[in-house]
């Protein structure tokens, strides 16, 4: 019997149009869903059963991946170029 674990390749969810090589996690997509329906990092957190400071985690490293500086800039991207369907 083979042992060996295969490694899994995570899902990826892919921006649409000038953004198409970036993509997200699915928790940093659930993260950035949460915001986007308007809840609060705190709130997502416990949605997601996660604490405050993995949501603000995952929220950085989409900002570092979108190469952008606020909260209010990841959002407007978001809704902009975000296409929910996963690659």
């Amino acid at each position: 019997m083979d042992y060996r674990h295969k490694r899994i390749k995570p899902k990826r969810y892919y921006f649409s149009g000038a953004l198409s090589e970036f993509y997200l996690t699915r928790r940093e997509l659930q993260c950035v869903q949460g915001v986007l329906l308007g809840h609060t990092m705190a709130s997502v957190a416990i949605m997601l059963g996660l604490s405050r400071r993995t949501v603000e985690f995952y929220l950085g490293n989409i900002k570092y991946k979108l190469q952008v500086q606020s909260l209010a800039e990841l959002i407007k991207l978001c809704r902009e170029y975000l296409k929910l369907q996963d690659q």
